[in-house]
């Protein structure tokens, strides 16, 4: 039994690994550990893999762990950052997600941003580990500031920190895109006419 389990283990290992090399033969989307074709989706992004991660698989048993969980919500804005740049790059060779995935994701990065910082998913979740492991809350506390100032800072009225997902739709790949929701969303296309 235990070599049947270590053979799964392997192939599905392999097949990850012939995925992610097949994805790389093309020039757009993403593929950190996975091809996606589109670098922002539902399913795919920082916005969304960060607090999964960090909610999920980081545990947080002392103070070492603590400081590792600060330092990656400190990473989570340059990630964020780096995503807005391939995605604006993809964009700009005419590679975005449909409109029925861009909707969704619009809403799943609202449901992320639009919240007090103290209620973050990354800030909610190190102070119900902090508590578990009878650590003090200053480390949720600064990850509630890094999570207004670092990963989704307040609008300074230009449209690239605009908070509203709302003015989010209305930007094109002319216009640059916003912070943090931060697809470079492309006009609206027209609706294919039937042949009469």
């Amino acid at each position: 039994m235990r070599w049947g389990r270590a053979r799964l283990d392997y192939d599905i290992l392999a097949y990850s690994l012939d995925r992610v090399i097949a994805g790389e033969r093309f020039s757009y989307g993403a593929s950190a550990g996975r091809y996606a074709p589109y670098v922002l989706s539902q399913l795919s992004g920082a916005y969304r893999d960060v607090p999964d991660f960090l909610g999920n698989q980081h545990r947080v048993t002392n103070t070492a762990d603590a400081d590792a969980y600060v330092a990656r919500v400190e990473a989570f804005g340059p990630a964020i950052d780096a995503e807005t740049e391939r995605q604006r790059e993809d964009a700009g060779r005419g590679v975005f997600a449909p409109d029925y995935i861009l909707d969704t994701t619009l809403k799943q990065l609202a449901s992320v941003r639009d919240k007090p910082a103290e209620g973050t998913g990354p800030a909610v979740d190190l102070a119900a580990k902090l508590k578990a492991a009878n650590l003090p809350p200053d480390r949720a506390q600064a990850v509630a500031r890094l999570m207004t100032e670092r990963v989704f800072p307040p609008s300074t009225g230009n449209a690239r920190s605009s908070p509203n997902c709302a003015a989010v739709r209305s930007m094109t790949r002319a216009s640059g895109g916003c912070r943090m929701a931060r697809p470079i969303i492309p006009p609206r296309r027209p609706p294919r006419r039937r042949p009469r």
